[in-house]
């Protein structure tokens, strides 16, 4: 919710999911915390983001919305009550290896947006945090084999290189930019009432002139040479992903063929 805007979002155990708005991914970054990366109905990214923030027993959340302009929104619960859970058996917390193995898919879709997609700081801090926690695990108390955490942490460390290079793309870019391309939008909030259907046109005529600007800060040239960096980071996180999904199935302790820890993939 935010303004006088109202739908539903539902939330899929296979990370997916909907609202009238568009389709989305979801991704936990810890159990009251989720990023969303939306999408077009074709299926690309559409450039939005949100990241919300849910109440101890998720009956409403709060948080922002990254698209053209940043926006507050809020929500709430519809629907029956969640179950309460049984505290007899609590159940053991995940370790990093299971929560790197659910979670690859979707940390590989956020790390790879486009050049003018808004992306979350909190994308790159949940792999720093993960990263931390698989190589305190592998100290302690592994859950896995050691080959498997070396090729885990090695996926960590490409998403962080890949993290790096788009970063150091969108800064150069950004010092090469003209005076007056800065977002010079406002943020009222729209309220309901006589005046609200002209406050949305005046609203979507600005989004529509941001949306503009924004595609436009990156040249087509720009857009393409990073797809097809993409597509080469694409594969190399899936074949470590893959990799790494093997050590765990089958328990192997041969050594692993990981990609250096920081090795970008050849062009």
């Amino acid at each position: 919710e935010h303004g006088p805007v109202h739908y539903d979002l539902t939330f899929k155990a296979d990370g997916s999911g909907r609202s009238a708005k568009s389709p989305f991914k979801w991704q936990a970054v810890n159990t009251q915390v989720v990023d969303i990366t939306w999408f077009k109905d074709s299926g690309e990214p559409n450039g939005a983001t949100s990241e919300l923030t849910f109440s101890a027993d998720y009956s409403t959340y709060s948080g922002t919305n990254h698209d053209a302009k940043t926006i507050e929104v809020h929500g709430h619960r519809v629907g029956g009550a969640i179950a309460a859970q049984s505290v007899a058996a609590p159940a053991a917390p995940a370790s990093a290896i299971d929560t790197i193995a659910d979670t690859a898919p979707a940390t590989t879709t956020s790390v790879l947006v486009p050049l003018d997609a808004k992306q979350p700081p909190s994308v790159r801090a949940g792999i720093t945090t993960l990263r931390e926690k698989l190589l305190d695990e592998a100290a302690k108390a592994p859950a896995s084999s050691p080959d498997t955490y070396k090729v885990a942490v090695a996926l960590c460390d490409s998403w962080l290189a890949a993290l790096d290079e788009r970063d150091k793309t969108v800064a150069s870019q950004a010092r090469s930019q003209p005076m007056g391309t800065a977002d010079m939008d406002s943020s009222k909030a729209v309220h309901p009432g006589p005046m609200a259907l002209e406050q949305e046109a005046i609203d979507a005529k600005k989004k529509k002139q941001n949306d503009a600007k924004e595609n436009a800060f990156f040249s087509d040239a720009q857009k393409q040479q990073w797809l097809q960096r993409c597509a080469l980071w694409q594969k190399q996180l899936d074949q470590l992903y893959s990799q790494m999904g093997d050590l765990r199935r089958k328990g192997m302790t041969a050594p692993a063929t990981a990609t250096p820890a920081g090795a970008l993939p050849t062009p």
